[in-house]
């Protein structure tokens, strides 16, 4: 998303998910948490939610 840095990045793992490798993640930035997941060999995104954060 435009904008956010990797300041903005609250947490990121790897994953073994159904035999391949996948890194997780969690942005927050401009009121909204983002969840993805990547495919590690493709780069290609296969997870990604986005929720506006409660104040």
């Amino acid at each position: 998303m435009p904008g956010a840095t990797v300041a903005n990045v609250t947490e990121f793992n790897r994953d073994y998910e159904n035999g391949r490798l996948e890194y997780e993640g969690e942005i927050h930035y401009n009121g909204y948490e983002y969840d993805f997941g990547i495919d590690a060999d493709t780069g290609t995104f296969i997870k990604w939610e986005v929720e506006q954060e409660a104040y």
